[in-house]
């Protein structure tokens, strides 16, 4: 009897967040995992910072330099202090509004593909094709065009610029480790 419970397995008890689909079992789909808030929130951030690289790094260059002149032009009128405070509450302020339609719209596309907190959701790699499966249905992508990357916590694959799948280490692997998933994947999508 112990041995038909899979600890690893996500369960299938509907939630009032989201609907829950049964375990698909068809040996098509490598991997199943829960989308949690924390994991959500941290791939987040890591898509956002690589689909925004180049806004981001000119936009902080941008930003330092016109802090610099804003607290020496404060400062040769003897308000040193307020220039640096100001300079640091603007620089925060207009670097989230650089990313922040991208995100808005980054959740709205997340949302509609199923991809939110609390969701049941198999992803399935092969050579040709990204196929996932989440409770608002199944999508695919040719393999070709998704990126993937490697973060502390898992893998983020962007098969959309607008769109983002985490994969944690701690996802419920079908044939093989969290390891061989990886090499697997980064060796069929082409990456190094």
């Amino acid at each position: 009897m112990q041995g038909d419970i899979n600890p690893y397995q996500p369960s299938t008890i509907p939630t009032d967040d989201s609907p829950s689909v049964p375990l698909n079992t068809d040996g098509a789909w490598d991997v199943a995992f829960r989308l949690t808030a924390a994991d959500l929130r941290h791939a987040e951030a890591k898509h956002v910072l690589h689909s925004n690289i180049a806004r981001l790094s000119l936009g902080s260059f941008g930003l330092i330099a016109a802090s610099v002149v804003w607290i020496g032009w404060l400062a040769t009128l003897g308000y040193f202090s307020v220039g640096w405070v100001t300079a640091l509450f603007l620089s925060a302020a207009c670097y989230l509004t650089l990313v922040h339609q991208f995100k808005i719209r980054l959740r709205e596309r997340m949302q509609v593909v199923g991809l939110v907190n609390n969701a049941e959701c198999w992803l399935g790699v092969s050579d040709t094709q990204f196929k996932l499966n989440t409770p608002n249905g199944p999508f695919a992508w040719p393999s070709k065009d998704v990126q993937v990357s490697r973060t502390i916590r898992g893998l983020l694959f962007s098969p959309e610029p607008q769109l983002f799948v985490f994969v944690s280490r701690k996802s419920n692997f079908q044939d093989e480790t969290y390891s061989q998933f990886q090499l697997r994947v980064f060796t069929q999508l082409n990456h190094r």
